[in-house]
């Protein structure tokens, strides 16, 4: 297999598994990943990862530096759901875990025990939170982030020049997020 990858200019798993086909050598695809990954010269010239245009990569310090938060409208499925008609979602920015919490009004105050709840999940308090400017982050729950000493930090929606507008998930991972929601508010 060496010799193969070698001798066609070290060329990706996907053109080596159709090179080995066209000459009848047996080989599957997680073999050939393997001994790619395995290769130092594979390791040394692996390609970074390519933002795409317009694309703003959202980094941090540490740990708990900055989450991330923004409610999701989920009032269409209102009946089908107890009555949770909201979804708080939080995202740890740095390990990108996020935590999803129903609510049934985006009033500040069920806000605030959804934020609660979702910060103990996350491992604890951040230094920041960013949100949009929503009036759900008002009232009780900016008091408590002055009380708990968390700077909050609000963006516009779409706004270019915005360090990272809050959108705690990516498309791919929406689905996953929506069914742990929907455990959330069955077990609720």
């Amino acid at each position: 297999m060496k010799q193969l990858w070698i001798g066609h200019g070290f060329v990706g798993a996907d053109k080596l598994y159709g090179i080995a086909k066209a000459k009848g050598i047996k080989m599957t695809m997680p073999q050939i990943k393997d001994f790619i990954k395995s290769q130092e010269v594979a390791q040394l010239h692996k390609q970074p990862q390519v933002l795409k245009k317009n694309e703003i990569p959202i980094t941090v310090d540490g740990k708990r530096t900055e989450y991330q938060m923004d409610l999701m409208d989920e009032s269409a499925f209102a009946s089908q759901n107890r009555g949770y008609r909201w979804i708080l979602a939080v995202e740890n920015v740095w390990s990108r875990k996020s935590s999803c919490i129903p609510c049934k009004t985006k009033s500040p105050n069920d806000v605030l025990v959804a934020l609660k709840l979702a910060i103990d999940e996350l491992g604890g308090k951040p230094v920041q939170i960013v949100s949009d400017s929503g009036t759900e982050w008002m009232g009780s729950v900016k008091e408590w982030m002055e009380a708990e000493q968390i700077s909050h930090r609000t963006v516009e929606v779409g706004h270019a020049a915005a360090a990272a507008e809050p959108r705690p998930m990516d498309m791919a991972e929406g689905e996953e997020v929506r069914t742990h929601c929907g455990t959330c508010i069955n077990n609720a």
